[in-house]
């Protein structure tokens, strides 16, 4: 940021060569923080540098996963669809709704289908935006929700690994490991306006398979 850009220069760090030949103990003293942020901040040097992912923390990931997703319209009054991909078993989920008035259904079929899953349940947000929102909207539907409390991947991968990003968004993340995106065009926002704009009102779209 400005701050720590401002400090630097005061030191005399003008380019990336002098800031990748900075010590802990250089960065703790010149941008005025704790000793482990001048650590982390090393390491995340360390991975600019060398452009590769450096490990950071005891990340272990569980034997037993589930990867969740969930969809929902732009002021987050329902969610339309809801994905689940067990690593285990391979096997993967979707649960779609035509229109708003299917979601207790659906709720109930995912409450049925998750409730005989004893893993850990990984979402990406940095808010906990799923675990909220699925939550909140079982109670609305007066359903108990007896899973554990997701993992918002977004905070694990931050705190285990320094990639060489200025962010951490699940994008950019992806970008970095080489994933290809089926629809690089689209982001949550637009898959939204689609279902809203195009589907609900036409039951018509292009490619429903985008959802």
């Amino acid at each position: 940021g400005p701050t720590y850009f401002e400090r630097l220069t005061q030191a005399g760090i003008f380019d990336l060569a002098d800031l990748f030949n900075l010590q802990p103990k250089q960065l703790k003293k010149y941008l005025k923080i704790s000793e482990k942020q001048a650590y982390n901040t090393s390491l995340e040097i360390k991975a600019w540098k060398e452009n590769r992912i450096i490990k950071c923390g005891k990340f272990q990931k569980d034997k037993d996963v589930c990867y969740l997703d969930i969809e929902t319209d732009l002021r987050q009054t329902y969610i339309w669809l809801i994905g689940l991909h067990f690593e285990k078993t391979n096997e993967t989920i979707q649960y779609f709704v035509n229109n708003p008035k299917q979601e207790k259904q659906m709720l109930e079929k995912f409450s049925k289908k998750i409730s005989g899953f004893n893993g850990k349940i990984y979402t990406f947000s940095a808010t906990n935006f799923d675990d909220r929102v699925i939550k909140k909207r079982m109670d609305f539907h007066k359903l108990d929700h007896t899973f554990e409390d997701m993992i918002d991947m977004k905070w694990v991968i931050e705190n285990s690994f320094k990639f060489p990003l200025s962010r951490y968004g699940l994008k950019e993340i992806s970008d970095f490991l080489g994933y290809n995106y089926k629809y690089d065009d689209l982001d949550g926002m637009q898959v939204a306006l689609k279902y809203q704009k195009e589907y609900i009102k036409t039951k018509e779209i292009n490619d429903t398979n985008l959802f």
